[in-house]
């Protein structure tokens, strides 16, 4: 949903400008070879959007950039991740409530989380937009439901609270005589024993599939759908 507001606000023909550091995530390249064009980008603009949690100095050079300009834009903040699993010193209230007058957050629980790490600033809730409805469709032919992630194993992704979910499902599914699901884990990180304990502590070990980013050629062939992250606990 933010982003098609953004997409509208550019339409509308207000000048806008995505700087790469999402591109520059990807390649690895280090926040310091791209810190000149943000600054130059922030020297002209009004409302800065970041998408990416930058360092406090890197902050700082900002806010000097702007002051220098005799400029006072307004930083506004998307969490990527639940604020609650953050990385222990990421976070300085002190900094965060100078730095951002708002923070715009997925879900209800994150903006709780940001209120009890001590941000006082106004706070929107935007959720993530839905994909469009498709038409009803039958369960696929077989004895499996193969569900399929694509993506880093880390504590971020939530994919506890996924397998947690299936595990629930199951009696459902047995007593409707639908096909029993099969989960297919496409990707590595530090979650991935932990996951491996979790399934076989539910029983269901045998229905979990850790595949290698090698093999995600294979995503679409033994998989009936994908789902992404899970951003919140219910």
């Amino acid at each position: 949903m933010l982003f098609r507001s953004l997409r509208e606000i550019a339409e509308s023909g207000v000048a806008t400008k995505h700087l790469p550091f999402r591109w520059g995530c990807r390649w690895d390249w280090p926040d310091r070879l791209l810190a000149p064009m943000a600054i130059r980008a922030a020297e002209q603009a009004d409302v800065i959007v970041m998408l990416k949690w930058f360092t406090p100095k890197f902050r700082a050079r900002l806010r000097d950039a702007m002051a220098r300009q005799g400029r006072q834009p307004k930083l506004i903040y998307m969490t990527a991740y639940r604020p609650a699993e953050w990385e222990r010193g990421t976070w300085d209230a002190d900094s965060i409530n100078r730095d951002f007058e708002a923070i715009i957050v997925q879900a209800k629980c994150f903006e709780e989380d940001l209120r009890q790490m001590g941000y006082r600033n106004k706070i929107a809730v935007i959720p993530y937009l839905p994909p469009d409805p498709l038409e009803p469709q039958p369960m696929p032919p077989g004895d499996r439901l193969r569900i399929g992630f694509l993506g880093r194993l880390e504590a971020q992704k939530n994919l506890g609270y996924l397998l947690d979910s299936l595990v629930a499902l199951t009696p459902e599914l047995e007593k409707r005589g639908l096909p029993m699901w099969e989960l297919h884990l496409f990707g590595d990180g530090s979650q991935r024993k932990s996951l491996e304990q979790q399934a076989a502590a539910l029983g269901h070990a045998g229905d979990v599939h850790f595949r290698s980013e090698e093999h995600t050629s294979e995503l679409q062939s033994p998989c009936n759908l994908v789902c992404r992250l899970l951003l919140e606990k219910k």
